[in-house]
């Protein structure tokens, strides 16, 4: 009579696991997609992953482009200092 008894159990448990889990993995789905929404809206999480990936001190060097076209950065070196000839 115990086996008989623990059986049973055992089969009501995994019944009321198999009505209750789909409701709760309902809840899991929503749950989950709502914290990855909020995460994109308010924690920079954009800015907090490029961060990640890309490093703050990067080990090859960038080029930059001049401020100035060279042109006009030798021409102002030309110029006359002010003085009215």
């Amino acid at each position: 009579t115990m086996i008989i008894f623990h059986f049973s159990g055992l089969v009501g448990c995994e019944t009321l696991l198999w009505i209750l889990l789909p409701v709760f993995w309902k809840w899991f789905i929503i749950n989950l997609f709502l914290l990855i929404v909020t995460s994109f809206c308010f924690f920079d999480f954009i800015d907090y992953v490029t961060k990640l990936i890309l490093p703050a001190q990067p080990s090859i060097p960038i080029a930059h482009p001049p401020n100035q076209p060279q042109e006009a950065a030798s021409a102002m070196h030309m110029k006359p200092c002010g003085l009215a000839l």
